[in-house]
């Protein structure tokens, strides 16, 4: 008989490529071997939301991220309930995510089904939306920031409140979340039964010595009595009371023996009485903790040492509405500054984007954007509009550029061919009188890096160090927009390391680069004239092309070399805008193709700093 055909071949075999059920089977696989406990396994089923599939590559890959950089924070042994952050991820990404009944969601997922629930409905999260829709970076930074800042509150009231009623449900939202509460809860359990059963063994060697002590003290007094009959009968039948078969002395004990086994069969039987007791109360207490637990709903589920009722329902929706708001808080106030960080990183204003990833590096973004000197220098950021925005390279003539357009001359590497279809003697005319019609080529000017001279002398500390790195931060901006590298070197009396920053960094460059403007502290004296040798070296030694800008930012009134400097600005081809904070420095002044002087240290002075060019200038 002839095969039938398959419906889903064609000509050239299977008609999809793609076989569904084998990508069903390896995803299943997959999942399997990714995490095989209870904690973090991807079920579309178990999760708050709707349109999210928890088994997409994509869905684990950053849920597995946040994950990860959350082991950074917290060590490795660190566990959390993996569908809870990929939840948290996506109200935050999503433009329009969809929350999903309490009935769909089983009873062990019910408390992070309600911590989402709350957080969905938020106005925090409301506010944070404006940051984080369709931007992984800053809903990655939100989801981490808020589950680290959710359990340090939870750790809190576990160990700080006066509440009993506060504890335990703090303990078992960490249960659920985490499961390492609870763990510890049950080793702490655990610990305690042992404890009782070995005072309950105590207990029992006592009373065991006890009735041995007791059957000792019955024997000898039966002992006693018999050699005391056996000596009232030994003149009239002639006993031997030594004997160990005497008759009576036998049976008299053997009564006491009865009596002391009589007294051990019913303590026994006390003891079982009490243990059957025990069992059956435990039993129960089983039962009843059964039939709560399957009920659902987070009002439904057993708080230990709690009676059950509405009342404690609307507590534990109370706690956990107050838990989320401290929570999502913070989370505002981190994304704030990661996206500010992420806009400097970048190199672009606030709303067109950035290239920068962050990627594996979130947490020390995170740390980062916690650092109060950082904040405040962004903060001044803010005022800033569209620094290097009208940052535009000059072009100028030259015969291997680009083409530009038309022109008139004599030079015939740039003659348009149909000149060449002119007779010999009008062409040597035009040529003559530089008439012929040329292509017009310029090319634009190139250049060098921008390099900052950066003052941290001691009188600098303060108001004066913070606005001197927001120009700092601006500064790298430009370049960035200009396509230039940027380096940067703190002076006092000595220079300090210098940190390059490539034309296209990696986002650990710009990471490293904010953390060192951030983290340098105003101390000792000002040596200018080496700070500007030293520059000028740096730039030889880089065989740099092009004009170079070296901008110092200082303070500092004291003596310069002027001859040396001169010298050393010259052999570099740099040109120096010197920048001169609320005083004067005639040396400074000579060297300078452009001096400026600001007063104010407010948003204003820094742009005029930040977009003054020297670039196209001549000493």
């Amino acid at each position: 008989m002839p095969n039938k055909k398959n419906p889903s071949k064609g000509k050239s075999g299977n008609r999809n490529p793609v076989n569904n059920n084998n990508l069903v089977t390896r995803g299943n696989d997959i999942n399997s071997s990714i995490n095989k406990n209870k904690l973090g396994t991807f079920n579309e089923e178990e999760g708050a939301l709707r349109g999210v599939n928890y088994r997409d590559p994509v869905v684990r890959h950053r849920t597995q991220k946040i994950y990860g950089n959350l082991k950074k924070i917290n060590g490795k042994n660190f566990r959390i309930d993996e569908t809870f952050l990929t939840d948290t991820f996506y109200i935050h990404f999503q433009p329009m995510p969809w929350l999903k009944s309490e009935v769909e969601v089983p009873p062990e997922k019910m408390i992070p089904y309600q911590l989402v629930k709350d957080a969905f409905y938020s106005k925090v999260v409301e506010q944070n939306r404006k940051y984080s829709v369709a931007n992984t970076e800053v809903s990655s930074v939100l989801t981490i920031s808020y589950t680290q800042n959710l359990i340090d509150e939870l750790k809190k009231a576990l160990q700080n409140s006066q509440s009993q009623e506060e504890r335990q449900m703090a303990q078992q939202i960490l249960e659920q979340l985490t499961g390492m509460q609870g763990q510890q809860q049950n080793d702490n359990q655990e610990g305690k039964q042992q404890q009782q059963e070995g005072n309950q063994q105590q207990n029992n060697n006592q009373e065991g010595n006890q009735q041995q002590q007791n059957q000792s003290e019955n024997q000898q007094k039966n002992n006693q009595g018999g050699k005391q009959k056996c000596k009232a009968q030994q003149n009239g039948q002639g006993m031997n009371c030594n004997s160990p078969n005497m008759e009576n002395g036998t049976s008299e004990l053997t009564e006491g023996d009865e009596e002391n086994s009589g007294q051990q069969s019913q303590n026994k039987q006390q003891t079982g009485q009490g243990s059957s007791k025990k069992r059956k109360g435990k039993q129960g207490g089983q039962q009843n903790s059964n039939k709560l637990s399957t009920n659902r709903g987070i009002t439904e589920l057993p708080l230990k040492g709690l009676p059950q009722g509405s009342q404690n329902d609307q507590k534990m929706q109370k706690f956990i509405s107050e838990l989320n708001k401290k929570a999502l808080s913070k989370a505002l106030e981190d994304a704030k500054t990661v996206s500010q960080i992420q806009q400097v990183a970048g190199g672009n204003t606030a709303g067109t984007g950035s290239s920068i990833r962050f990627g594996a590096d979130i947490g020390e973004v995170i740390e980062l954007a916690r650092n109060t000197e950082i904040k405040n220098i962004l903060k001044l950021l803010e005022g800033v509009p569209k620094v290097g925005s009208d940052s535009k390279k000059k072009d100028s003539p030259h015969s291997k550029g680009e083409i530009a357009g038309y022109t008139v001359g004599s030079d015939l590497e740039r003659i348009v061919p149909s000149e060449l279809a002119l007779p010999d003697e009008a062409l040597d005319i035009k040529l003559a009188e530089s008439q012929v019609l040329l292509y017009e080529k310029r090319i634009k000017e190139r250049w060098g890096p921008i390099y900052l001279l950066l003052d941290k002398s001691g009188s600098m500390d303060g108001e004066k160090a913070v606005w001197a790195k927001a120009v700092a931060l601006s500064l790298y901006k430009r370049a960035r927009k200009e396509n230039r590298e940027f380096y940067i070197r703190f002076f006092d009396y000595e220079p300090y390391e210098m940190l390059k920053i490539p034309k296209n960094p990696r986002p650990k460059d710009a990471i490293k680069m904010i953390e060192y403007i951030g983290k340098v502290n105003a101390t000792g004296g000002t040596d200018i004239s080496k700070a500007i040798i030293t520059a000028t070296r740096d730039i030889m030694e880089g065989h740099v092309k092009g004009v170079s800008e070296i901008i110092i930012i200082t303070d500092g009134e004291d003596n310069i070399n002027l001859e040396n400097v001169k010298n050393a600005i010259k052999n570099a081809k740099a040109k120096v805008l010197s920048v001169m904070i609320q005083g004067n420095n005639p040396d400074l002044k000579k060297i300078s193709n452009k001096y400026l002087t600001v007063e104010r240290l407010d948003e204003q002075d820094l742009l005029n700093v930040v977009e003054t060019k020297v670039t196209g200038d001549e000493s």
